[in-house]
């Protein structure tokens, strides 16, 4: 089996590439540190599964995730970042991945995802299982970032990570004045004003645990 790495820093990647090839020797590993390189790649050959970052500078994470699987649907993808899984896995996981996990976790981790995920199979780690658990059995959700629909959190995103409105247009191809009525539905859902407020809740969320 082949498996395709994406990452932005080269450490990590070659980290990842011999800790999967020394626990699962059936496995080769193609590495790319360009997001570019990795699509094409995606374009010309087979590959089904694939281990990649989602942060990368002007790109729609949810929006790569859903590029990848509308060209190539049968491949797995697992998301494997340095974003808070916290409030992004649940979101990724509806956009199509089949695995979430961050890079705070242990190299084990990552390869149970890869071997329940070669399965055919979701991996869901005790976070986002302990997020869902409480949402099922308490009819309420501990991430105050559910409250958003899923275009909304896409612009969140941005938003927490320091983009303006205009480039957030630019990279979701939106008109300026619709990134702004979502930034102001964003903040009413939220009981925020600005959005400082936002990535001060971000903060609050994460470190409340």
């Amino acid at each position: 089996m082949t498996i395709l790495l994406i990452d932005n820093q080269e450490i990590i990647l070659r980290g990842i590439e011999a800790v999967i090839e020394k626990e699962l020797p059936t496995v080769t590993c193609v590495c790319f540190t360009s997001l570019e390189a990795g699509l094409q790649f995606i374009e010309k050959d087979e590959c089904t599964l694939i281990i990649m970052e989602i942060n990368w500078q002007f790109v729609n994470a949810r929006g790569l995730v859903q590029q990848i699987l509308s060209k190539k649907p049968y491949v797995s993808i697992i998301v494997f970042t340095a974003s808070s899984e916290k409030i992004y896995a649940k979101w990724i996981i509806q956009a199509g991945a089949k695995g979430f996990v961050g890079k705070n976790k242990s190299v084990i981790e990552l390869i149970n995802c890869v071997k329940v995920v070669s399965n055919g199979d979701f991996y869901l780690g005790s976070t986002l299982l302990n997020q869902l658990a409480e949402s099922l059995l308490q009819k309420r959700t501990p991430n105050p970032f559910d409250k958003l629909s899923a275009r909304e959190m896409e612009i969140c995103h941005f938003l927490i990570e320091g983009y303006y409105v205009s480039e957030i247009a630019n990279i979701m191809k939106l008109h300026s004045s619709t990134v702004g009525t979502h930034q102001h539905r964003i903040l009413k859902k939220l009981g925020v004003e600005r959005v400082k407020e936002i990535r001060d809740l971000s903060q609050l969320y994460l470190s409340d645990c």
